[in-house]
Formats: C-alpha cells, structure tokens, sequence
C-alpha cells in the first residue's frame, strides 16, 4: 500500500521544475479545469488559479527582460574597460616621447608599467582611469589636450554606464525575488487544486489528464508511486531531491547498482556532509528518518557512488 503520507506532500514544490515548466503546466492547468467547469463545479479553484498564473507568468517576464537588459550593460561595461586599456598601450608611446621612459614624470602614469592596466579589473579600473585622467590634465601642454579630453571622457562613461549597471544588478535581484514569490503562492494553489480535482474524481485517477498534463513536470525517472531513481557516475555526488524535505520526513533508500552508494542530507546540491550519512551496499533496502542522514536543516538529499570507476543505481522514495 502506499504510505498516505505522500497524500500530505505538495508535488509542486520542487526545485526540479524549472520557471518555464511551471509556468507552462500552470497555464495548461486553468485552460483544461475551465474547459471542464461543467456546472460551475471547479469555479472555487479556478477564480483563485487565474490571477496566480498571471502574476507568475509577469513576474518571469519582467525578470527575464531586466537580466537581458542587465546582460547588455554588463558587455558595454566590458567592452569600455578593453577600449581604455588600448587607449593606454596606445598613449604610453606619447608619455615616453614627451618625458623619458626613465624620468619621475612617467613613473606618475606607469608606476609598474603597462602591467598594471592590461591586467586592470573591475575591482581597480576606476583607480587606473582617475590617474590617467589626473595626470593627463595636469600635463596638458606636454600632452595635448585631446590626450587629456580623452581619458576624461572614457572615466566619464564608464562611471555612469558602471552605475546603470549595478543598479540593474539590483532591480533584477528584486524581481527574482518576486518571481519567487508569486511561485511559492502558486505552487501551494496547484497542490490544493490536485486534492481537491482528486477529491471530486476519486477512484478515477484517469480522470487526471483532463486537467493536469504531467507529462510538463515529471522527471524521467519518476515512478508511479513517486519513487526516483538514476544512476551516479564513479566517485560523482549527484542531488536526489531538495525540497519538502523536514525533520519528520522518511526515506526509502534502494542501492540498484553493484557498487556501495553513501546516501546523505547536505547543506548544498553538491557536498556531502562530514561524518554523516548511510551507506548502503548493493541490493540493500533501508527506510530512515531524515535524522540519520545528516544534521538538521539540511535540506539536500544527495547519493555519492563510492566507487571510483563503476556507477551506481540508485532508487528513493521522500515519505
């Protein structure tokens, strides 16, 4: 029988599906529950749907149209700083004719030659751009004055493009924190919404595909009772689940393969904890408790194959 704790658990909640998918399966969602709204029965979950699947949807698209704004700027910011370095390896020649490579006067603008400003970063450009400038102006009638307009202006626009930038940085951080917001509040409509679908229709789970297409959501190797499986490449740690996982959550740990997997609640997708975890040898079956996989709060569910050179299978069920 299947543990009716899974009944208890929001499917949606899942780092697994990604924005799009979401959006995508939200969207599908309405259509079909409104295209079965026969006699007004789904009306209480489809008034409650329709503006959460909008904001969601806004909330993607205006984050997805700042990031590509964001990406432009951070490529003129880029291409600003190579535009300075060449005027600078091109101006050095100038500096040198006019003072000496040997004299105090170039050591001003080249205190550790053109080094310096070809490897310049983002982290020191502004310094190297505000002495060009400085020392440009103040020699002025040995240089020139386009020598000196010229390294006012690219410190100039860098400031401000630099600006545009970072307050971009900004605005996109906002608003992916609201598409993560308006995600969580549909995430939670959807999961009611499957009980309450489930509810009006029990005993014909067929009936599901009248208004959920899990085809958009479901991982490949997703089972039928909700059990993930895969396989882990040697000595690789891989990431089973991340969400929905708490200090009451069980697991079922199946070891398919022929090599020993070390099964482990991590703080990140990617590491295993130290001192912690399960091993399981293969064709062993262990059902624990979230306790004995890692420190609480840890929230990764990850499998290590501890063999070097043969993957391993692996199979879990999160209850």
């Amino acid at each position: 029988m299947l543990n009716l704790q899974t009944f208890f658990k929001n499917p949606f909640d899942t780092s697994e599906i990604s924005d799009d998918n979401l959006r995508k399966f939200g969207e599908d969602h309405l259509n079909r529950t409104i295209a079965n709204n026969t006699g007004g029965i789904y009306t209480s979950i489809i008034t409650p749907t329709t503006p959460l699947v909008t904001a969601f949807g806004s909330a993607i698209d205006a984050e997805n149209l700042k990031a590509g704004i964001q990406k432009g700027g951070t490529l003129t910011v880029d291409n600003i700083i190579e535009e300075f370095k060449k005027k600078v390896s091109r101006r050095e020649g100038a500096v040198r004719s006019a003072f000496g490579d040997d004299a105090p006067q170039y050591l001003e603008f080249f205190p550790q030659g053109l080094t310096e400003y070809s490897n310049a970063t983002k982290a020191n450009v502004v310094t190297l751009m505000t002495r060009m400038k400085d020392r440009t102006d103040f020699y002025r009638a040995e240089l020139g004055e386009p020598i000196a307009a010229e390294f006012s202006e690219i410190l100039e626009r860098y400031s401000s493009e630099r600006t545009k930038q970072l307050q971009n940085f900004g605005s996109v951080e906002a608003l992916r924190t609201a598409t993560s917001t308006a995600r969580a509040a549909l995430v939670a409509e959807l999961g009611l919404n499957l009980l309450f679908i489930a509810g009006k229709n029990l005993g014909f789970p067929a009936r599901l595909d009248d208004f959920m297409d899990q085809s958009i959501v479901r991982r490949p190797s997703d089972r039928e009772d909700g059990t993930l499986a895969g396989m882990v490449q040697g000595g690789a740690i891989l990431n089973i689940e991340s969400q929905g996982i708490g200090a009451d959550t069980q697991f079922t740990l199946r070891n398919t393969g022929v090599t020993e997997l070390l099964f482990a609640l991590s703080a990140a997708a990617d590491t295993m904890p130290e001192g912690a975890g399960l091993t399981v040898a293969p064709g062993e079956v262990r059902q624990v408790p979230a306790s004995a996989l890692g420190p609480s709060g840890n929230t990764f569910l990850n499998v290590q194959n501890l063999s070097a050179e043969v993957a391993g299978g692996w199979e879990v069920t999160v209850l």
